[in-house]
């Protein structure tokens, strides 16, 4: 069980990580290869895919194969973090 730190998933991948505090902080820093990154909790998580299925509703037929695969990878990683939670 970790004491400090994160269990990560990457918003567009299945990918996951566990850091701990120092990674997590120098993950979270920008540095010259890129900018800095942003940490939601599994709740957040549930938001953005619940936002994302609303949206796709709305615009019906316009709503891509891509948004759609998009919502499925946000289910999964959804899953991952709760599994990840619970142990």
């Amino acid at each position: 069980m970790m004491k400090a730190g994160a269990n990560c998933v990457w918003s567009l991948s299945e990918d996951t990580r566990e850091m701990d505090m120092d990674e997590l902080f120098d993950f979270l820093e920008p540095n010259e290869e890129r900018g800095g990154a942003m940490c939601m909790s599994t709740a957040h998580w549930e938001e953005l895919k619940t936002a994302v299925e609303q949206l796709c509703k709305k615009l019906g037929t316009k709503c891509t194969m891509e948004t759609k695969r998009l919502i499925e990878t946000i289910k999964r990683n959804i899953e991952k973090l709760r599994e990840i939670n619970e142990q």
